[in-house]
């Protein structure tokens, strides 16, 4: 198996995880509260890297090392992406709709390739440009089918939605903010991982970084966290069991960064509605309602895909 191969498997890895932890989380809010499983996941994502790379460095016989200029840049990812990029989505998604939220989020790629292209000298050529525009437009169609039904969501702990916005200040801070938030953080943690190849210290700094500043900045995050000891017991089991997903997703997608353009591992790791639509079908029927679009959006994007790929590898 080719070094591509081996970024595109992990990254595709990691996009079932993430699909499957959508759908962990919207069973689990209906049983606890995204604020208080926000910050469950987060806290676990710290856990569990730490445990992991515990067990490496034992396996081992020795540490991982040390490169201060990775270290910073791996802070600066959880920073950006742990912190911001959710804090952003989250708040998407409460003054927006997740509809128009999830549409913004398809430019997180195009952002990636710009960024990565200017400070990395990454770059794809004009096939590739193709199946990304491709696979875009795949997953816009899929964003913006209406959803049959909704369910409330909380802003993120410490977010001031009912702070007022006008639409078009709204749609450009709180929509652009998350894409772009993710893309810096993914070239970051792709510049770390090609100078310090440790994928799981990558993510344990990341959890981190996005843990002491979410603690730091909203101090009353903790007694949040401490009430969930007397919560929903399925519900916080179903947030932890999250948090054990997207801690060993993350870790994947920064490993593929090793091996594939930050732009390949950003669009396969966002295409997560390919997944989550033909499993709500299995297993929150009564929250989906696919369409004709959504299938012809998601065929539209796996094809985009499939170009991409066969023009990077």
């Amino acid at each position: 198996m080719t070094e591509e191969l081996i970024g595109v498997a992990l990254a595709a890895f990691a996009l079932v995880l993430f699909s499957s932890n959508i759908i962990l989380t919207r069973v689990a809010l209906a049983r606890l509260d995204l604020n208080v499983g926000f910050l469950i996941m987060m806290t676990v994502n710290l856990l569990v890297s730490a445990v992991v790379l515990a067990l490496q460095a034992a396996w081992r016989g020795h540490g991982p090392g040390f490169d201060r200029l990775a270290f910073a840049q791996f802070a600066l990812a959880g920073v950006s992406s742990t912190f911001l990029g959710r804090w952003f989505f989250y708040e998407s998604v409460a003054r927006l709709g997740a509809a128009k939220a999830s549409t913004f989020q398809v430019a997180s790629p195009m952002f990636a390739a710009l960024i990565a292209w200017l400070f990395l000298h990454e770059s794809l050529n004009s096939p590739a440009w193709a199946g990304m525009a491709i696979a875009t437009a795949g997953l816009l169609a899929v964003a913006l089918v209406p959803a049959a039904k909704t369910q409330s969501t909380s802003p993120a702990p410490g977010s001031r939605s009912g702070a007022h916005l006008s639409p078009l200040r709204a749609a450009l801070v709180l929509g652009v903010g998350a894409p772009l938030a993710y893309a810096i953080g993914n070239v970051l943690r792709a510049a770390a991982i090609r100078r310090w190849p440790e994928a799981i210290v990558g993510g344990l700094i990341g959890a981190a970084a996005g843990v002491a500043l979410q603690f730091t900045l909203h101090p009353r995050s903790l007694g949040h966290l401490w009430n969930a000891r007397n919560a929903n017991r399925v519900g916080v089991g179903l947030y932890a069991l999250g948090g054990v997903i997207t801690i060993v997703a993350q870790v994947a997608t920064i490993a593929s960064m090793a091996y594939v353009p930050v732009a390949i591992s950003a669009l396969i790791t966002l295409c997560t509605p390919l997944l989550v639509f033909p499993l709500s079908l299995v297993f929150l029927r009564k929250y989906e309602a696919p369409t004709w679009r959504t299938f012809a959006g998601c065929l539209v994007a796996l094809g985009g895909i499939a170009l991409l790929i066969a023009n990077s590898t």
